[in-house]
């Protein structure tokens, strides 16, 4: 398939199976969570989050249940690359990696709040208990399969985004 055909596919499956949902979540059935990793997160760390009243900055990627390989690769390019080129700002507590499933329960209006359509990597920036800004990072598909200019390109937003120069 071309490049531009998988896009749409892709594209189409990720509305038919968030319409799914908002549907099968309105009709008042209850699903049972799989439990979350360390890198996930739900309403909990959010609350978490505005409670601290600190200044921090979350690098989030948003999936469904449904992962195709290149979505799996654009999760592992930007865990790696905020971890490794930012490790000190985790280890001090002001940026953190957060990997979100929409079709967890009470994680659906993340869709809304960062007018999702596709699996996607948003940096959101809390102070004082709320959020500030965020900037959803769009061109994650473009770069999705050349690795270098992928973690380049994390690595440029991600250090525009909290005001940092780029290291050469």
């Amino acid at each position: 398939m071309k490049p531009r055909k998988i896009v749409t596919v892709v594209l189409l499956i990720f509305v038919v199976a968030s319409l799914a949902f908002l549907l099968f979540k309105g009709t008042g059935t209850k699903t049972e969570s799989a439990g979350q990793t360390e890198t996930e997160t739900g309403p909990e760390t959010d609350k978490a989050t505005a409670e601290s009243g600190e200044h921090r900055v979350i690098a989030y990627y948003f999936h469904t249940a449904a992962r195709c390989p290149t979505c799996i690769r654009i999760e592992s390019y930007t865990k790696a690359t905020i971890e490794t080129l930012f490790a000190d700002r985790i280890e001090a507590g002001t940026l953190s990696f957060l990997s979100v499933n929409l079709e967890e329960p009470g994680n659906e209006h993340y869709i809304g709040d960062y007018h999702l359509t596709t699996k996607s990597v948003v940096l959101s920036e809390y102070r004082g208990g709320e959020q500030v800004r965020w900037k959803n990072l769009d061109r994650v598909w473009e770069f999705a399969g050349d690795r270098d200019r992928f973690v380049k390109y994390i690595e440029s937003e991600t250090r525009g985004f909290l005001g940092e120069p780029m290291h050469e």
